[in-house]
């Protein structure tokens, strides 16, 4: 029977949700709005609100954005179709925005 142990390290084959955070530039620590980040280590652009943010759908496996408080929103895994996946935070916030556009 052949030998069926993994020669190499294959620790990066685990879920996304237990990898940390990706490395990145943060946004200043007095700013306000989300910031839009579309690969490790690029500097953030920054938004006015999160729907603005998601306008686009990322080019980058680990964009993110973030806002006060963490992250919002991610990169759709390869497996799903393009655009992003909003955290607890994210839906939070994006119900909010909503409904002070629906109150103006």
């Amino acid at each position: 029977m052949a030998d069926m142990t993994t020669p190499h390290d294959d620790s990066d084959w685990t879920t996304a949700d237990t990898l940390p955070a990706p490395a990145s530039v943060p946004p200043p620590r007095d700013a306000v709005g989300v910031f839009r980040i579309e690969a490790p280590g690029e500097s953030a652009q920054r938004f006015t609100s999160l729907a603005d943010a998601m306008s686009e759908n990322p080019r980058d496996p680990e964009a993110e954005i973030r806002g006060i408080g963490g992250c919002l929103a991610q990169s759709a895994p390869d497996d799903q179709p393009p655009g992003w996946i909003l955290t607890g935070l994210g839906e939070e916030r994006l119900r909010r925005e909503r409904a002070a556009a629906r109150a103006a």
